[in-house]
């Protein structure tokens, strides 16, 4: 048993003879592939859906998948299937295979919890969702394929694990209790803090920030307006169009949920593109006006909570910032405008007027709290929001925050901390 196998052992308290006692049987799926696509190289982790498996897939010349798959990758790619951690406990005696309670065994849970804060689903109806979050997570998949910041779904023609053999024991998956998707391999964001911890690195550079924030706001966009398909057939960028008519709600965005894709060439030339993931718990709200940017203002408060881990450099303060007016502070977070009560405390200056953070950038800061506004109609609009993020990144160099005092905002800082916080560890 190696190293990566023993703590996904002590991560899920699975059974390692279950764990591959279901590695062997889908690998006897893939091994009995026609054109042999696919090749099962091992579980990559477990959640509170289920397990991860990292599969070597190459598609068949004439037959490419359905994926957004970026055009510069190689034919032989690296994926994941995810499959419901349930059918680890099957008995083989029943037909179903399914056991509803097998999550009693964990004590996985989301962050937050869309009921107890009163939302209701619009179009809940599916009966599998109860019992397992693949379903869900599959469709809103489908909905955000063309999202650029979002994991991309994969869908492999002729699946061969919808084909049923006499030689091969059943797997007992029902319809849509697995999922293939990319392969992210440069970790999560909270790896990377806890890397830059040990690095030492105690402040990020703004001009790192704001390419991280940009990120976050197209995941938002991206619940909010979902891309339609591309001519191209790939992911786009996201941007707004209209009033949001999205309507979804991550409801699970924390930083175990977010991971660093890869360097391009478009906003993403200094520092490698985050996209979100796991989607289990996902919501979409009423067909309603206010409903919709309530849910963008939603998602706007969760990436703010993010932002703060990112300035602080501190992966433990998630669960203490909520929307809570006791918990609240003023803030003026424009010069002709009335003071907002926003929940980002840690960001502003004590009572003797000095700020805990001096060298993040003030507009960013500004920001940041308007983000963590306590109540919704106070957050600021993501088309503001972005226009200012993309003018800063434009025109915010290393020599306009030397001119201002501070110092660490080079391009060769900021490709060293991605060298050895994102990269090299990977």
């Amino acid at each position: 048993m190696d190293q990566k196998f023993r703590e996904l052992v002590q991560l899920t308290g699975y059974d390692p003879t279950d764990i591959i006692r279901q590695k062997d049987l889908l690998a006897q799926y893939f091994d009995n592939d026609e054109r042999k696509r696919f090749v099962m190289e091992g579980p990559l982790g477990g959640g509170i859906a289920g397990l991860a498996w990292r599969i070597k897939y190459t598609p068949a010349p004439d037959t490419a998948s359905t994926s957004a798959t970026p055009a510069a990758a190689p034919m032989t790619q690296r994926i994941v299937l995810k499959t419901d951690r349930s059918y680890l406990f099957r008995d083989d005696t029943d037909d179903t295979g399914y056991t509803s309670d097998a999550e009693n065994l964990f004590g996985d849970s989301p962050r937050r919890n869309p009921e107890a804060e009163g939302y209701d689903e619009e179009d809940d109806d599916d009966e599998d969702l109860e019992a397992s979050t693949l379903p869900k997570e599959k469709k809103y998949l489908e909905i955000l394929r063309w999202a650029k910041h979002l994991v991309h779904i994969i869908t492999p023609p002729d699946d061969p694990l919808t084909k049923r053999d006499p030689t091969i024991p059943w797997h007992h998956m029902k319809d849509d209790h697995w999922i293939y998707m990319e392969l992210l391999q440069n970790g999560t964001l909270d790896k990377f803090v806890t890397r830059a911890l040990r690095k030492r690195v105690r402040v990020l550079p703004n001009r790192l920030l704001w390419r991280f924030f940009l990120c976050f706001l197209r995941m938002v966009i991206a619940m909010g307006w979902p891309p339609k398909p591309s001519a191209e057939g790939e992911p786009v960028t996201e941007e707004i169009q209209g009033d949001p008519h999205g309507g979804l709600v991550h409801f699970d965005m924390h930083d175990m949920n977010v991971m660093f894709g890869d360097l391009d060439n478009e906003e993403h030339t200094l520092a490698p593109i985050l996209k979100l993931l796991d989607l289990g718990h996902m919501y979409r709200v009423s067909n309603e006006g206010r409903a919709m940017m309530n849910a963008v203002m939603d998602n706007l408060f969760d990436i703010g909570v993010l932002m703060v881990e990112l300035v602080t450099v501190d992966n433990n303060r998630q669960d203490e910032i909520r929307p809570s007016s006791a918990r609240a502070k003023s803030v003026v977070l424009n010069p002709d405008e009335e003071p907002t009560m926003t929940n980002a405390t840690m960001l502003l200056p004590n009572e003797q007027g000095v700020f805990p953070f001096p060298a993040l950038d003030i507009d960013l800061r500004r920001l940041i709290c308007g983000c963590l506004a306590t109540q919704p109609e106070d957050r600021p609009h993501p088309v503001d929001l972005v226009a200012t993020a993309v003018q800063c990144i434009e025109e915010r160099d290393e020599a306009y925050y030397t001119n201002i005092g501070i110092a660490g905002e080079s391009d060769d800082r900021i490709k060293a901390i991605i060298q050895q916080i994102i990269l090299d560890a990977n």
